[in-house]
């Protein structure tokens, strides 16, 4: 199905409906725009939508090489967001490490060698921990050491398993389906939130999440996994049910993750309706959790 993925109905139809909602509720909401804060912010993030979405369909009917490098590039840049975060983009030996890590990475789904991609990370602790030795220095290197993975964990291994999704059988369309679900769950989550601002146990966290939205979300994200169970190989219950959990679950996980490290470097979280955020980070952060999870809860039905 990949080499002709232009020409698959079912591709075509799912291009056609995300595209025209977008652009429905677009020119709706245009009207109401200056109506109140919530509004506005969803007619900016619609209008984001409607330029990042054909994106993402161009992407995954690429022929598999570039997409795959496409993913490369996208780690690589949602990393070096993460090292200007927390403060140690200037380390640059420390950085490049990371960077060439991800385009092994990327170079085992390429050519499609399972345990490179599983040992990398051993591989890139080795390597950062001859750093101090090469360099002759131990003040903060613990720290440098430390974040470094953690940045390839998030931002590479974790992120790079939809790479490893693209390569299913039907990999782009399931892909389609796991980023619809993610994103409308978690800003379902966030708009409930609002309207239901009651019980927030995440007050320090996120303030902006409450109990109420965290189950008007999930159960949304059942619905919604139902609804496109047809991008799925199979539309067995425990496949679509299986992903709405995972999609909603690891999605609320990823975000929540990026706030307790913001909110521990005290730098501003950033929300916004489906994929209206303020870097590239902001847009990836529920897939750092959803991509592996689902990968391997998923592929012994799907893979």
């Amino acid at each position: 199905m990949k080499s002709n993925l232009w020409s698959d109905a079912l591709f075509q139809e799912s291009a056609i409906v995300v595209l025209g909602l977008i652009l429905v509720f677009g020119l709706i909401f245009y009207f109401f725009r200056n109506r109140n804060q919530i509004l506005q912010l969803t007619w900016q993030s619609l209008l984001n939508w409607l330029f990042t979405a054909p994106i993402i369909f161009v992407v995954l009917a690429l022929p598999s090489n570039w997409t795959l490098f496409f993913l490369m590039i996208l780690s690589i840049f949602s990393a070096k967001i993460f090292f200007q975060m927390v403060g140690i983009y200037h380390r640059s030996w420390f950085v490049w490490s990371c960077y060439l890590a991800i385009v092994g990475l990327w170079w085992s789904l390429k050519t499609q060698q399972p345990d490179l991609y599983q040992t990398m990370p051993m591989l890139l602790l080795g390597c950062i921990t001859l750093i101090p030795l090469l360099r002759n220095s131990y003040a903060n290197m613990v720290q440098y050491i430390s974040l470094t993975l953690l940045s390839f964990l998030l931002m590479g291994w974790a992120l790079m398993h939809l790479g490893k999704i693209f390569m299913w059988d039907r990999g782009p369309l399931v892909l389609l389906y796991i980023i619809i679900v993610t994103e409308v769950s978690d800003n379902i989550f966030l708009v409930a939130s609002r309207g239901f601002p009651q019980l927030c146990p995440w007050n320090k966290i996120s303030p902006r999440r409450s109990l109420s939205g965290f189950f008007i979300a999930f159960a949304a994200s059942l619905g919604l996994a139902w609804g496109l169970r047809h991008l799925l190989p199979e539309n067995q219950s425990m496949i679509w049910l299986t992903s709405g959990v995972i999609c909603s679950l690891a999605g609320g996980l990823g975000d929540m993750t990026i706030s307790v490290i913001r909110r521990d470097l005290g730098i501003r979280d950033v929300s916004g309706f489906i994929l209206g955020r303020g870097n590239l980070i902001d847009l990836l952060d529920r897939l750092i959790f959803v991509a592996p999870i689902y990968y391997y809860v998923m592929n012994p039905w799907l893979g």
